[in-house]
């Protein structure tokens, strides 16, 4: 008769042990300049990836390349260009307006 384990729940999930390093290129490559307009109109890719957890947060705001894409648009709150702004450091912005016809 064989033995059975116990069902031991697992705290760790495999996503969550990727090192940061693997995580930054993922982020790199998924913030690259949106290649439609409906891309531009969805929430931020940055904001995203920062909202997953914690670790994916910390590597995400340290990660300045990722906030470079600004948009600015008529329909959307002036505070997400902003965050972007101030988390892109130093970085060059590349910064694209929207604007509705009235």
């Amino acid at each position: 008769m064989a033995l059975v384990k116990p069902y031991q729940p697992s705290w760790t999930i495999p996503i969550q042990t990727l090192p940061n390093e693997i995580l930054a290129a993922i982020f790199t490559a998924g913030a690259a300049r949106p290649t439609s307009f409906q891309e531009y109109r969805d929430i931020p890719f940055p904001c995203i990836v920062s909202s997953v957890n914690r670790h994916w947060r910390e590597v995400a705001l340290h990660l300045p390349i990722i906030w470079t894409t600004v948009v600015i648009s008529d329909d959307r709150p002036l505070n997400l260009p902003t965050l972007c702004l101030q988390r892109s450091g130093d970085m060059q912005i590349h910064a694209f307006v929207f604007i509705s016809n009235l």
